[in-house]
């Protein structure tokens, strides 16, 4: 049982101690972005049409020019003539400046002279054109931006756009030029490698920076110097994704790496890696990936001391038959406020599993009870402060307004701990308790063994006598040493509730619904809208439940985005709120049948395909038949469509893109076949796993003599028809929801008299085989 806290306790601390990890390099990216117009010029600023360039000499020759370049590129400097400096980097513009000046004033601007400083010549930029940006795609404030042009780099532009957002790709933002030319700029390697071209790229009048959507997202974590969520391009492997983490530390282990990966109707899957042996190993689009630690194989010669009554905490190496007293001294001897009566020990086993004891530290320093120390163990020593009066003392936590540990006085009951953390005088605050159950936890002294003892708190702070008198007779009224009061809060017994929104605000996201929460408050909490938000409405899909028919569906209400409407409309649990951009039509999509959310779906992007819609709709039924789906689209009637293969591969060649006014229905399960055509009693018969057409056929009554035998094909519930006969070693089985239909062939001339003869063999063999339909089926 001791061993069982212990671990426990270790296992929480560990969750408590770890971080969340964030998708890696959007604040870093955001954070280089200059905010200042002026600066010192880069020397690869490329100087052009209404730059204005400044020249100073001083000593044997005195100039100043201020000189503008014009349309052409052109500069024209007094005594020398025209310079063409268009397309001339800052770095080089002095030395071709001087070997101009030098054709005129030879002897001034002679190497002698500029070398021994008789003549100092300067130049710089005065004022400096202007130029228009484009930023689109994922970033904060898509629009258009004035820069200086020598202020005009990629993430100088992207930070006046307020960054890229989270969805964003780092990994392949794309110029577009005005000649109609465009290249593509890995974020990472800025960040990763030093490499400057997206800090000193700078961006030409008419560029378009366009930010795409992330392309591979994959989370690494554990023994690498930088765990976080990373963007992968194609091609990159898990030896890309460590690298870009900053490698190993020291104390991995790559023989023994897993990674977690959900896949559509399979689920969560686990799978273990070897880098050792394993190279080339590919990751998928939300993959987990966990590298662990070296596993320990031995204790290690090392001891541990730790506690608030040592002086000197920590790690001390084992020497030969050291003892408690002895690791004691080297730690610099106990505090004045040491705990006496109890210490604590943890040992490691030889199979690194952990023990768990105490003893009497008094015994130990007076030299009754001294002992040896193993390998891996730690000694825990207490302040008398820690507990805060001593030995004696209990707990309160939770819902209280002072949390913490008390002195245990005498005759002290639950009343007394409750008054000492505050009470529930404040009505506010008891109305925010739940008062149905209160747990006290307590520890037996003798094997530290806990238990837990519930009660009604509201039935105890309302002096409720029944309550006080069940609370005497179970012992629980009156405290006992580490006793443990837990309260709770109503919240915590509450679903938590929440709200999304998307689209044209600062800050899309999910958030908490707080009580009477408007959708003008959420907007406040999403950064407003932003300048490209279609302010005439906004829709807000709603899950609502029939009570009565069980039925679920979303509905689609549509919402004035003017402050009074934003006011007014009041916000329930799950609401998703979709804000649309002025550039954007209004298109919908309609899905009915075995799904969770059935009703109708705006498009909210221009690639969105049918198992996107399926997700959004809360997924498939138990009961859906997704064989049988059937794909509507207008103008074109009915869309054959494999939605078994689309859901199994998103994004494939069957996950079709939708288009405005699509509609999809997705029926029960369909668990028979029917027969139709030139067979002697055409019916529906119960379907069974495997059969072939040949089956079914037969339950039919067989074939009629005019039937074509070789043209029998079957439809299948999305619509597809096959051969439904054996062709060469294909023999098809029949799937659930099929129709079988057999043709007629041509006409053989029978003579009256035989095809009468036939016709009532027929009547009285489809008699038979009718009764015998009706016997098969349920």
């Amino acid at each position: 049982m001791k061993l069982l806290v212990l671990a426990f306790w270790l296992s929480v601390n560990h969750a408590q101690g770890a971080e969340e990890l964030r998708p890696f390099g959007y604040d870093v990216i955001r954070s280089m972005g200059e905010v200042s117009e002026v600066g010192p010029v880069s020397p690869s600023y490329p100087i052009g049409p209404g730059d204005e360039v400044c020249i100073e000499s001083w000593g044997e020759i005195s100039l100043s020019y201020k000189l503008s370049v014009n349309e052409e590129g052109f500069i024209t400097l007094p005594n020398v003539g025209r310079i063409y400096l268009n397309g001339v980097k800052f770095g080089e513009l002095k030395d071709l400046i001087v070997r101009r000046l030098s054709m005129v004033y030879q002897a001034a601007l002679s190497r002698d002279k500029l070398e021994t400083g008789a003549t100092s010549i300067d130049m710089y930029l005065g004022k400096m054109r202007g130029i228009n940006v484009v930023v689109a795609g994922e970033v904060e404030r898509p629009g258009s931006y004035s820069f200086q042009a020598s202020r005009a780099s990629v993430v100088n532009v992207l930070a006046k756009a307020g960054g890229i957002t989270e969805r964003g790709s780092l990994r392949a933002v794309r110029i577009a030029k005005a000649d109609g030319t465009s290249y593509i700029l890995d974020l990472y390697d800025l960040m990763l490698t030093g490499d400057v071209k997206a800090k000193a790229t700078l961006l030409e009048d008419g560029d378009v920076l366009f930010v795409p959507l992330k392309l591979k997202e994959v989370t690494i974590e554990g023994e690498v110097k930088r765990p976080a969520i990373y963007e992968l391009k194609e091609g990159e492997d898990l030896e890309d994704l460590v690298r870009i983490a900053g490698g190993f530390t020291p104390r991995a282990y790559p023989s023994r790496i897993q990674v977690i990966r959900y896949v559509i109707d399979e689920g969560k899957k686990v799978l273990d890696v070897d880098m050792t042996r394993s190279k080339g190993f590919q990751l998928s689009d939300g993959d987990r990936v966990i590298v662990y630690e070296v596993p320990r194989v031995k204790r290690e010669n090392v001891v541990r001391i730790s506690g608030g009554g040592i002086r000197k905490p920590g790690l001390y190496q084992l020497e030969p038959s050291m003892t408690v007293s002895r690791l004691i001294e080297k730690a610099g001897g106990l505090c004045t406020d040491a705990l006496m009566e109890r210490a604590d020990l943890i040992r490691t086993r030889e199979d690194l599993t952990k023990i768990f004891s105490t003893f009497n530290l008094r015994n130990v320093v007076q030299g009754k009870s001294d002992f040896a120390l193993q390998p891996s163990a730690e000694i825990v020593i207490y302040s008398k402060y820690d507990i805060k009066g001593g030995e004696k003392a209990v707990t309160i936590r939770g819902h209280v307004k002072r949390p913490g540990t008390y002195p245990l006085a005498k005759n002290m009951t639950l009343y007394d701990l409750i008054f000492s953390a505050g009470g529930f005088e404040d009505p506010d605050f008891r109305r925010a308790t739940y008062l149905e159950r209160t747990d006290l936890i307590r520890t037996d002294e003798r094997n530290l063994k806990k238990k837990i003892i519930s009660f009604n708190l509201g039935k105890l702070l309302d002096g409720d006598q029944e309550e006080r008198k069940r609370l005497e007779e179970r012992g629980i009224l009156y405290l006992r040493s580490m006793d443990e009061v837990v309260i709770y809060s109503f919240q915590e017994f509450q679903d938590e509730r929440y709200v999304t929104i998307k689209g044209e605000v600062r800050k899309p996201g999910t958030y908490k619904l707080t009580e009477e929460m408007t959708l003008s408050d959420l907007v406040t909490q999403a950064r407003g809208l932003k300048e490209t938000a279609y302010l005439s409405r906004a829709e807000v899909y709603r899950p609502v439940l029939d009570v009565t028919s069980g039925e679920r569906r979303i509905d689609t209400l549509l919402v004035e985005l003017d402050d009074e409407g934003m006011k007014r409309f009041r916000l329930k649990d799950r609401d998703v709120v979709y804000v649309r951009s002025v550039l954007e039509e209004l298109k919908t999509v309609r899905i009915t049948g075995e799904v969770k959310f059935p009703g109708e779906y705006v498009i909210v992007r221009d690639d969105e395909r049918l198992s996107s819609l399926i997700e959004r709709a809360g997924g498939l039924l138990k009961t859906a038949f997704p064989e049988g789906a059937f794909f509507s689209r207008t103008g074109k009637g009915r869309v054959f469509v494999d939605l078994v293969r689309a859901l199994r591969d998103r994004g494939g060649p069957y996950d079709i893109v939708l288009a405005d006014g699509d509609s999809i229905h997705i029926p029960t399960k369909d668990l028979t076949v029917k027969v139709e055509g030139a067979v002697v009693v055409p019916s529906t018969v119960q379907y069974r796993e495997g059969a072939k057409a040949g089956y079914y056929v037969e339950l039919c009554g067989g074939l009629r003599p005019s039937a074509d035998r070789h043209g029998i094909r079957m439809i299948l519930p999305n619509g597809f028809v096959r051969r439904a006969t054996r062709r060469l070693w294909f023999d098809p089985s029949v799937p659930a929801g099929s129709r079988i239909y057999v043709p007629e062939g041509k006409a053989v001339g029978a003579s009256l008299w035989s095809r009468a003869v036939k016709d009532g063999f027929l009547i009285l063999l489809g008699a038979a085989a009718a009764e015998a339909v009706n016997l098969l089926l349920p």
